[in-house]
């Protein structure tokens, strides 16, 4: 793919186009992919701004800022107090350093999980990316193939779909690029005639200017040859220039060879004789022989008195310097996520988990509290086949949904992991009720009202039976007392 390429998202919920340079994009997959190799087991993941234009129907990406982040939360990329500042101010740089350029979103790499828009996520991009056509880019880097990239957008009714990516796409690199061939070497520049002594170029030789000509005049022969000492003018020819004057020829003069000076007689010099200097020795007396052994015993008696006082005294300064000569513990490595999310479709809200993370293939059972609007969390009960099935969908009643997963181990060890969903209830429309719906419910209601009177009916009679019953037996029993 050529460096001008143009990578072209387009999905039909998304109202606009997405282009990219293929450019841009490769350099966030080089930045992406160092972060990626920095750390073993995930390497750190990294964000910043997107670049470019809108125009209607169309998003282009032709630029990127990346954000420091200070990664105060562990490795992944999880804005904390200090980011959000740097991120606002990068934000509100973009007019002066980019200009003509607009924040059409923002992007970032999920290294140690799938293409999605996290809780953490959709906050920043609520707050900070406002504008209903800024979109956001998520990239997954691999470690032996191309890494994938997608994009999230709002939809006509405002809403984010942050479970996946509609359309996810490979990134292949681009080519290396090639070194500029060198052009032809420069033509040097054409001669032209000297015609004044300035022009001349001149060059130092051992200190000593020579004049350097284009052509070497060549020596007469009829002219014998004279001895002339040895001068910088006469080691190089000079072309013949047409002088001004004829001035008369001096001829040098041979030099007068001097006098040899007498060579200086050598006189015997007088041997002396080097003696070997001796030292004067003198032999310890006694008495200091003595106080040395004395001293000595007595270091000794000292230095053991000392190491059998640091023995006896162990317990009291030797905690202290293994505690002072002890490496200080290394801080405790964050919690292994378990991909904890929440999405919602027409109210219904779908509850996921990593079922490949250590604390999912290691839990037994686990148990969601469920913050709806309650002042109590509703609390729902999983089994270890519930749990791998990395899934549960719950009917939210409020806006705001607090979801808690802890997942328990068969030793008895538990891990938590919270996430919170934020949205507007849907707009609930009563269903339409058909005409033979609405016999049947009408011919339903008559049989029962029959069925009622019957039963009422029925009763009275019962009731009368009851009563002529109950006269016959005082009337038996009357008739019984009177005989």
């Amino acid at each position: 793919m050529p460096e001008t390429a143009v990578v072209t998202w387009s999905v039909p919920q998304c109202p606009f186009r997405i282009e990219c340079s293929a450019r841009t994009l490769d350099d966030i997959r080089l930045m992406i992919t160092d972060a990626f190799f920095s750390l073993a087991r995930g390497g750190l993941e990294v964000g910043g701004i997107l670049l470019g234009r809108f125009e209607g129907s169309r998003l282009s990406v032709l630029d990127y800022a990346p954000l420091e982040c200070e990664h105060a939360y562990g490795p992944g990329f999880t804005v904390s107090p200090t980011d959000r500042g740097r991120l606002r101010e990068l934000i509100l740089s973009v007019p002066g350093r980019h200009p003509g350029m607009q924040v059409v979103g923002w992007y970032h790499s999920h290294t140690r999980s799938g293409i999605f828009l996290s809780e953490e996520d959709l906050e920043v991009y609520s707050n900070f990316f406002q504008e209903p056509w800024q979109v956001a880019m998520v990239m997954k880097p691999h470690t032996f193939e191309p890494p994938r990239i997608g994009f999230f957008f709002r939809e006509a009714d405002g809403s984010v779909y942050a479970k996946e990516s509609y359309q996810e796409i490979t990134l292949e690199p681009l080519a290396m690029r090639p070194i500029p061939a060198s052009g032809p070497p420069p033509a040097p520049p054409a001669a032209r005639p000297m015609d004044s002594e300035r022009e001349r170029p001149r060059r130092r030789l051992s200190n000593v200017e020579v004049e350097v000509t284009a052509e070497a005049v060549p020596v007469e022969a009829e002219m014998p040859p004279q001895p002339v000492a040895f001068t910088p003018a006469a080691a190089v020819a000079k072309a013949p220039e047409p002088p001004p004057k004829a001035e008369p020829k001096l001829e040098p003069q041979p030099k007068p060879k001097p006098e040899p000076k007498p060579e200086p007689k050598l006189e015997p010099q007088p041997v002396v004789e080097h003696r070997v200097p001796t030292f004067a020795t003198t032999e310890p007396k006694s008495s200091g022989r003595a106080k040395l052994v004395l001293w000595t015993l007595l270091g000794t008696g000292a230095t053991v008195a000392v190491i059998f006082g640091a023995v006896a005294s162990r317990e009291l300064w030797m905690p202290k310097v293994v505690s002072a000569v002890k490496p200080p513990a290394p801080l405790p490595l964050p919690p292994p996520s378990m991909g904890l999310r929440a999405a919602d479709h027409d109210g219904q809200l779908e509850i996921d988990w990593d079922r490949l993370s250590t604390p999912i293939r290691q839990g037994a059972t686990a148990r969601l509290e469920i913050s709806d609007g309650e002042p109590s969390p509703q609390t729902i009960s999983l089994d270890g086949a519930h749990l791998q099935a990395g899934a549960f969908t719950y009917g939210r009643q409020s806006e705001k949904v607090d979801v808690k997963l802890i997942v328990r181990t068969a030793e008895g060890k538990e891990s938590s992991e919270v996430t919170t969903y934020v949205g507007k209830l849907p707009d609930r429309k009563p269903a339409q009720e058909s005409e033979e719906s609405k016999k049947q419910r009408e011919d339903m209601a008559a049989q029962a009202a029959k069925m009622k009177a019957d039963l009422n009916f029925q009763a009275a009679k019962t009731r009368k039976l009851e009563k002529q019953l109950n006269e016959l037996r005082k009337q038996r029993m009357a008739n019984q007392v009177g005989k």
